[in-house]
């Protein structure tokens, strides 16, 4: 076109761009013409043409949902049996939560009681649900001592991004609405 037909395009140089999602924005019409065997000459995307603000990120509304669960019953208080709920982080570590301490907005991190089951057999655990399954009330479970003497509870400090999901298991002492 530019020597026959005296119909110059216009010089299309390679842009210095920032990212590899800007360079394949530059490149996708090319790759149409191409394939498309009809070159156009229309000039291509230049730097100014691209947003200076990062895309945003995507809502995570699974995660907002469970923090928002964890938050309420922060403020509930209370004791949650063992075996209840378990909380497990995106690492794959799992936890039984025993209740959730707080809640920091500004550092986005939580801390929250665990029980910790790790010094239980089989034995002990079959025996500690044997025990769970006469308590009525959840006041009853403390002192932890009283419920199961190698019963015992740790605090773990996470950031929301680390927790994936939780697992509701209900429980006739689960509190009511």
């Amino acid at each position: 076109m530019a020597t026959l037909q005296n119909d110059p395009w216009h010089d299309n140089p390679f842009p210095k761009l920032r990212s590899l999602s800007q360079v394949h924005a530059w490149l996708a019409p090319l790759i149409v013409e191409e394939e498309a065997g009809r070159f156009t000459g229309n000039p291509c995307l230049q730097p100014e043409d691209f947003s200076e603000e990062p895309p945003p990120e995507p809502k995570k509304i699974g995660i907002d949902q469970v923090l928002g669960w964890l938050k309420v019953i922060c403020r509930g208080g209370g004791i949650i049996p063992p075996f209840c709920v378990e909380v497990v982080l995106k690492d794959g570590a799992r936890y039984s939560l025993h209740s959730v301490l707080d809640c920091d907005e500004e550092t986005r991190t939580m801390c929250f009681r665990i029980w910790d089951l790790r010094a239980l057999s089989e034995a002990d655990v079959a025996a500690l649900k044997q025990t769970l399954n006469g308590i009525r009330d959840r006041e009853e479970l403390a002192p932890v001592e009283k419920v199961h003497p190698k019963l015992d509870w740790a605090n773990v400090r996470v950031h929301y991004d680390d927790v994936s999901y939780c697992v509701e298991w209900h429980d006739r002492i689960w509190p009511k609405e």
